[in-house]
């Protein structure tokens, strides 16, 4: 296997890009508020994929545990394009997805997760949290029997099956 670069240029300058629309949009709503540079971009692009590096050994454990249907490169992408939000502690991370039903249901899904239980729950709070401030329903958890015990007030909805043809 080749050793190539992580990230790649490309989700380097998309993040970039994303977290210039981000100012922007941020300027429009508060005119005092600054356009960082390019340097300061990049600066803020570099923590983000620091962060990432830091979280990943958790997030790659979930990963693999079901299945290996992402790789490494696509949460990230699905981060930097805002089809999922990385939620970090000191020693904990989660990755959630909004999903909007045709019913009108909106759910926050935690579909990654790893790290310390307490960690963990600190993280299920400020999601809970962020979830009810953009309007959702309930939340989701995709993960072992497990979690019930360790984390308060979910029920088991249904039980996920899986059949490798």
């Amino acid at each position: 296997m080749t050793n190539v670069a992580f990230p790649p240029a490309r989700l380097r300058r998309q993040c970039r890009e994303r977290l210039r629309s981000i100012y922007l949009g941020l300027k429009r709503q508060q005119p005092s508020q600054p356009i960082p540079t390019r340097r300061q971009l990049e600066q803020l692009t570099a923590n983000v994929f620091a962060e990432y590096e830091r979280a990943w050994p958790w997030l790659e454990k979930a990963v693999a545990q079901f299945g290996g249907t992402h790789r490494k490169e696509h949460v990230l992408e699905r981060v930097i394009h805002n089809r999922a939000q990385l939620w970090t502690e000191l020693d904990a991370a989660a990755v959630t997805s909004v999903e909007c039903y045709d019913t009108g249901l909106v759910e926050v899904r935690i579909w990654l997760g790893g790290g310390s239980i307490e960690g963990l729950r600190v993280i299920e709070k400020r999601v809970e949290a962020w979830a009810r401030l953009i309007g959702a329903q309930r939340l989701t958890i995709l993960g072992r029997r497990g979690w019930l015990r360790a984390l308060d007030g979910w029920n088991e909805m249904a039980v996920m099956m899986t059949k490798e043809i």
